[in-house]
């Protein structure tokens, strides 16, 4: 409840101040683009640095692969068809086919992720199975990173594909255009953007195991010179975490440096504190942008549909994900409203505005809903009801 009222308060602050200095299209703003590929490295670095990576591998292998593969991708098509099919049927007059496929295929991937920090939190409620516990992290860990890639390419598709599918007037390519310059939508240039980033990952998770080793080595001696060491080792770490955020901000490396946050080491000194402030100043940063946004109003009726889409997906996936395995009643009803958004849903609702103006007025709205409706089941109506004690 207080993240949801946090973010209320974020974006009232943004409309505020756009509304008193007459603030309007912040997304032509040269800088804009850069801004926000800044906030969303931060924020999937800091949610991959947050994951336990052995606890993790230590799962069910089968579990990592239906988070990646149905959990993302199959939940991507699953919204994107019913905001589809729902707007093409109660709202063709408001929304031509070109409109109504353009924010089918925009605010699916928006909404699709589950937020890991939410998820972190919800894991430390012992009412929680160990197994849902599992399933959860492991969704949430590569739910981030691999649904910023997939919005990343679809909107390259988009600005590749734009003028044999859509009308002109349906997307703002101009305004995009320029971060996409030199792409090209095919599977030469997918392995080779796949090939940058594992490259730069691994220069990276070469340069974090020779910093461990030297950690472990003073690590087991109390002399003042092993703690001045330690000490220089975790200005490394800041001034990495700083050098890779500015890397991938540039050349759009959102795939390695998620990876670089999931290997970085160790996880348990300042370096952790500073990335995880970090991760919090992002998110209220881009809650007071998305405020901006909002001097021209909000889309009720499509934020609706968005997020009971979003719900909806969410209730689907949970049963595929859970197939072989054995639940109780409220383990199930928490897998089915386990959908949550957070940072990753507000940056990529900044980074789809310009493309498709409006996205925001629709995301913002949703966002508030799903997280309200996940505060209701979990919060009051399980823990009234259902709780059972495990």
């Amino acid at each position: 409840m207080r993240a949801l009222l946090s973010t209320v308060i974020c974006a009232a602050l943004g409309w505020f101040l756009a509304e008193k200095a007459d603030i309007r299209h912040l997304e032509r703003s040269s800088i804009y683009f850069n801004s926000v590929n800044l906030l969303l490295a931060i924020g999937l670095y800091g949610c991959a640095y947050s994951i336990n990576l052995d606890q993790i591998l230590k799962r069910d292998w089968s579990v990592i692969f239906r988070a990646v593969t149905i959990g993302v991708f199959f939940k991507i098509l699953i919204i994107s068809s019913i905001t589809f099919i729902v707007t093409r049927c109660f709202f063709a007059d408001r929304y031509p086919l070109d409109e109504c496929l353009g924010l089918s295929i925009v605010v699916a991937p928006i909404v699709a992720q589950i937020d890991p920090l939410s998820v972190a939190a919800l894991t430390k409620d012992n009412s929680l199975s160990n197994s849902v516990k599992g399933i959860l992290s492991a969704w949430s860990s590569f739910d981030d990173p691999v649904t910023v890639i997939a919005s990343y390419y679809i909107a390259s598709w988009i600005v590749n594909n734009v003028t044999g599918i859509f009308e002109d007037s349906t997307f703002n390519i101009s305004l995009i255009t320029d971060v996409f310059e030199d792409s090209t939508f095919n599977i030469f240039s997918i392995i080779l953007d796949f090939g940058k980033n594992f490259l730069f990952a691994s220069i990276f998770y070469l340069w974090h195991r020779l910093l461990l080793l030297l950690w472990r080595k003073f690590d087991d001696t109390t002399s003042q010179s092993s703690i001045n060491f330690k000490k220089i080792i975790t200005i490394l770490k800041i001034l990495t975490f700083l050098i890779v955020i500015a890397l991938a901000t540039k050349y759009r490396l959102m795939l390695g440096v998620a990876i670089i946050g999931l290997f970085a080491f160790p996880k348990f000194d300042f370096s952790y504190k500073f990335i995880y402030i970090s991760v919090i100043i992002s998110f209220y940063i881009a809650t007071v942008m998305i405020g901006f946004f909002l001097v021209d109003g909000v889309n009720i009726y499509m934020g609706i549909l968005v997020s009971l889409s979003a719900i909806t997906a969410q209730f689907i996936i949970a049963f595929l994900m859970t197939i072989g395995y054995e639940y109780s009643l409220e383990d199930k009803i928490r897998l089915a409203f386990a959908q949550q958004n957070g940072l990753t849903a507000i940056v990529l609702a900044l980074f789809f505005e310009p493309l498709l103006k409006g996205t925001i007025s629709v995301i913002v709205p949703a966002i508030l809903l799903i997280n309200l409706i996940y505060i209701i089941v979990n919060k009051v109506i399980i823990k009234r009801y259902l709780e059972v004690e495990v």
